[in-house]
């Protein structure tokens, strides 16, 4: 999980640093993307 918790503050700080960006993610754990705040499923 700290590997986990890296990438999420990495993403963190790359999103605060420039607003303009959209960052797509790919997860396969929900918990992967709680620093995202739109969140779409496309499958099961």
């Amino acid at each position: 999980l700290k590997t986990e918790q890296e990438i999420q503050q990495t993403i963190r700080n790359i999103a605060e640093y420039d607003k303009s960006l959209t960052i797509l993610m790919i997860a396969h754990r929900e918990s992967s993307l709680s620093c995202c705040n739109r969140i779409i499923n496309i499958g099961e």
